[in-house]
């Protein structure tokens, strides 16, 4: 068996900590635990975790602080921050300084997962060595013709100073990874590398988090607050879903980008725009040119460069390279010695038609792996959307429906039925069987009285 994860869980709670660890226990991770900020940077030295989980508000040292003090000695840990509702400013500050990604409390322990998951394939891909043009390139993997004419390109990028680049795709293509490979095998490698969710922040909070503001600019305005143009310096600024930017905020972009200089809200000194700017979007931006949603001009100021993600039923070539990608992952974060699918597995595969792209193939994997007792997984542990799509025209329905028609809620029973038997009547993991929620599947087991 491969050797677990190692999360390291930092929060005051006590009880935070032991939910969280015996959640990630019993998926095959090893955890480690502190009670705060302090304590925090003595067990990553000690433990030398895979992955930290850090509570934001916590005595002694706040996980802020201990954030920052980590940085500053170089450590690049992977860190998923906890905060509560309504914390905007302090979550713009930790993407500052490198977090992984954060959770608001209350949240549920399936998302803890998913964020360590997504936190350790994140930071390999980072970190990892490029591979040949043709398989790979700076940790993205595959070698269609189509990814292939993208390696080309981001190899073209590598010795100039990064323009504006626009990445285009449908949602879950990896356009991130493609952003963060354009920085690290860049010019501007050294420099930060500065992630901005333009749908995560308020609108009303996005010009302050971009440029900054000054002292008593607005009500909550009590220090002088550096942007993130500012933080990045010479570095690059993602600004993923660029199309769901405000009009305002457009034009304001825009003048920032001609000018390479930029004001803080309330402010009056111009400031230099240092930073490069990527760009990314699931929209037709064109269109929403057309439609007048979007500027044109800032169009043509971000698409210096224009890279198109293709979507992942255009690259089935690429999709056992992917499988055998995310095996060795979730070998790692489950403690699982998956050797590989079956052919007969791969085939349905490459037949499916992914809607959710590369991000709904990894979680296909890790669902897959979660129940495997085999070493080689066979099209059995499919779901039966990807199992019998071919069967029913390509549209990922497990049936075709009879002429004569079906008993439909025997047909559910069936499924909860079976569903329970496989997992020798664990409600949680009969539930993702079956796309449910536990509370869901508990209602329908009433339903067809087999509680």
């Amino acid at each position: 068996m491969s050797t677990a994860t190692k999360v390291l869980i930092c929060d005051d709670e006590e009880l935070v900590r032991w939910s969280i660890g015996e959640y990630l226990r019993s998926a095959g991770m090893a955890v480690a635990e502190a009670s705060n900020g302090q304590e925090f940077l003595a067990s990553v030295d000690a433990e030398g975790p895979s992955v930290a989980i850090l509570d934001l508000n916590m005595p002694v040292v706040d996980g802020m602080t201990a954030l920052r003090t980590l940085r500053e000695r170089g450590n690049e840990l992977p860190v998923i921050m906890l905060t509560a509702v309504g914390s905007v400013e302090p979550v713009v500050e930790a993407t500052r300084l490198g977090a992984a990604s954060y959770l608001t409390k209350p949240f549920e322990l399936a998302d803890v997962k998913r964020a360590v998951v997504d936190a350790l394939a994140a930071h390999r891909a980072r970190t990892s060595i490029a591979a040949p043009v043709g398989e790979g390139y700076a940790g993205i993997i595959g070698r269609s013709p189509a990814m292939r004419r993208v390696f080309e390109t981001l190899q073209q990028l590598e010795g100039v100073d990064t323009p504006s680049v626009l990445l285009t795709g449908e949602s879950g293509t990896g356009k991130d990874v493609i952003a963060q490979a354009i920085h690290r095998r860049g010019s501007r490698g050294p420099h930060p590398f500065v992630e901005v969710d333009c749908t995560a922040i308020p609108e009303t909070l996005m010009e302050s988090t971009l440029f900054g503001h000054e002292r008593g600019a607005f009500t909550d305005a009590k220090v002088t607050k550096r942007g993130l143009f500012e933080e990045a310096g010479r570095g690059i600024v993602f600004l993923d879903e660029i199309g769901e930017l405000a009009a305002g905020l457009q034009a304001k972009l825009l003048r920032a980008l001609e000018n390479r200089t930029f004001k803080r809200v309330g402010g009056n000194q111009n400031l230099r725009l240092d930073a490069a700017v990527v760009a990314a979007t699931n929209r037709d931006l064109r269109a929403e040119v057309d439609r007048g949603r979007f500027r044109k001009d800032l169009y043509y100021r971000l698409a210096v460069v224009e890279l198109h993600v293709p979507a992942l039923r255009h690259r089935p070539e690429d999709i056992p390279l992917l499988v055998q990608h995310f095996i060795e992952v979730n070998n790692t974060t489950l403690g699982k010695s998956v050797a590989g699918v079956t052919e007969e597995a791969i085939g349905y595969l490459q037949s499916y038609s992914w809607p959710g792209n590369v991000r709904e193939l990894r979680n296909v994997v890790e669902r897959m792996m979660l129940f495997a007792t085999e070493s080689v997984i066979d099209a059995t542990r499919l779901p039966p959307a990807i199992r019998f799509a071919s069967a029913a025209g390509g549209e990922g329905c497990p049936f075709v429906l009879p002429e004569g028609g079906i008993d439909l809620e025997s047909v559910e029973r069936g499924f909860v039925v079976q569903a329970l038997e496989r997992t020798n009547d664990n409600q949680t993991a009969a539930a993702k069987l079956l796309g449910l929620s536990r509370y869901a599947l508990r209602n329908r087991m009433k339903k067809f009285d087999l509680m």
